[in-house]
């Protein structure tokens, strides 16, 4: 059975799921959000759609522990800031890494709260307990929102740095029946 979407975003927890639907269907049907180049634990994700996307990058919140991490939730900005990075240093990249932060937040946020119906998939396969905590959590969030939350696939490579793309046949299997809506079939996307 195919089932159709309009746009498809990934929920972390890593950069595998984006890497991989943008490889599947595009950067027009797979846009930019705030999951994609981060390390997103259950708690912080659950507390970004809680919070609607706000206040998850303040600066006293951030420290450094294998990369900069938000030190209550535990969510690695790894791309957001050079690899060298010390407390020393982070005034001096904060401002340009928050400005992006919260441009890729609040563009997030308007998919979840538009018209358009999200394919919302994990990167790596979670219990059903957790699966249907975190549909509750968007359910109860985001009453409006049309939206299919698919699991990680299972199969996929180890989540190391080495195999962080994933195994490309796996992930072709887990989507194919996974179709984007025809632009003319699709509700306009929510304005800025």
């Amino acid at each position: 059975m195919v089932r159709h979407f309009d746009l498809v975003l990934s929920l972390g927890p890593n950069c595998r799921a984006k890497h991989q639907l943008a490889r599947i269907y595009g950067e027009a049907v797979s846009p930019s959000a705030v999951f994609d180049w981060q390390i997103t634990p259950r708690r912080a994700l659950h507390a970004y759609l809680r919070n609607r996307f706000r206040g998850m990058f303040e600066y006293e919140d951030l420290t450094i522990k294998d990369g900069m991490v938000h030190a209550g939730r535990g969510a690695n900005h790894m791309h957001a800031f050079p690899a060298d990075i010390t407390m020393e240093t982070l005034p001096a990249h904060y401002g340009e890494a928050r400005s992006r932060h919260e441009y890729l937040a609040e563009k997030t946020l308007r998919m979840f709260l538009g018209k358009q119906k999200l394919l919302l998939c994990l990167a790596v396969p979670v219990s059903l307990y957790d699966h249907v905590r975190l549909w509750a959590v968007i359910r109860r969030n985001y009453p409006r929102l049309k939206f299919m939350l698919l699991n990680g696939p299972r199969g996929d490579l180890p989540a190391d740095s080495e195999h962080w793309k994933g195994d490309d046949a796996v992930w072709d299997r887990h989507l194919k029946s996974f179709l984007p809506r025809p632009p003319s079939l699709s509700p306009a996307p929510a304005s800025p």
